[in-house]
């Protein structure tokens, strides 16, 4: 685990490891959004995982584009935000910090999420 701060909105490398049924989940090492604060007594973070944008994926009524810039530090053409595979994860998976989304991205992502699970905020 890393020795960082956690804050709500960093993107994190974090080393997903394979369900035993997968069904299109998105695991390895890649980039996650951390949706919210890091949990001092059990060590969890809720988190997002981001897929590159690329070759014509597929984007869902759930994912959101995020378009690569300073602040984040994606490569271009930027990710795919997977709000639909939105997760629990031990903290001890996040390996390093490599960016953070903006203020505006940050609310964008809440509202996807909030109708991925049909919450009224």
């Amino acid at each position: 685990m890393t020795n960082e701060a956690i804050i709500r909105g960093d993107i994190f490398i974090a080393r997903i490891p394979q369900p035993e049924a997968p069904d299109n989940l998105l695991f390895g090492t890649r980039p996650v959004v951390c949706i919210s604060h890091l949990d001092a007594w059990s060590k969890l973070m809720t988190v997002v995982p981001l897929q590159r944008n690329e070759n014509d994926r597929k984007v869902g009524p759930c994912d959101l584009l995020l378009d690569a810039d300073r602040l984040n530090r994606l490569d271009d053409p930027g990710s795919i935000v997977r709000t639909g595979q939105l997760r629990t994860i031990p903290a001890d998976w996040l390996l390093h910090r490599m960016g953070r989304v903006s203020d505006t991205d940050m609310c964008r992502i809440e509202q996807y999420i909030a109708d991925y699970l049909d919450l009224d905020l």
